[in-house]
């Protein structure tokens, strides 16, 4: 998930199409631009607006080694798991700490609260909103 802030004079779709061409090498248009998931506070402070689009091609696909550590394609099947999503309380907080398994790995918030929202809303249509989704204590720096 690509993503950066918002330069002077940029919409955040600019910002989102620079971003993905900076970060992993694919071009994308205004065009293949879908939609926009629910912005997501995270504890440090920053604001994520999740901007959902359509790639056909990615044989350009590649990591920018000075922004990213690893691409991670995650099939659509990853985010129907049995054992999926795990909800973990924490004494820190009221909310519920999101995990969702993918591979042999567990996604937390705000990765896996974007992750969560897209199935839900995207895929299979239902209401869901992010608000209520509580980061691991590690995440809150």
């Amino acid at each position: 998930m690509p993503g950066g802030r918002i330069d002077p004079g940029e919409t955040r779709e600019e910002t989102v199409l620079r971003e993905i061409n900076e970060e992993i090498g694919i071009t994308v248009s205004n065009d293949q631009i879908l939609g926009c998931l629910d912005e997501y506070e995270t504890r440090s402070g920053f604001s994520i607006t999740p901007v959902v689009l359509w790639v056909n091609d990615l044989s350009s696909l590649e990591a920018e080694p000075g922004e990213v550590e690893e691409i991670f394609i995650i099939d659509i099947e990853e985010l129907f798991r049995a054992d999926s999503p795990k909800w973990v309380s924490i004494e820190e907080s009221n909310l519920k700490v999101l995990q969702l398994p993918i591979r042999n790995r567990l996604i937390h918030a705000p990765t896996a609260a974007l992750l969560l929202q897209f199935k839900e809303v995207a895929l299979l249509g239902n209401f869901m909103r992010t608000d209520h989704i509580e980061e691991p204590v590690w995440a809150w720096k």
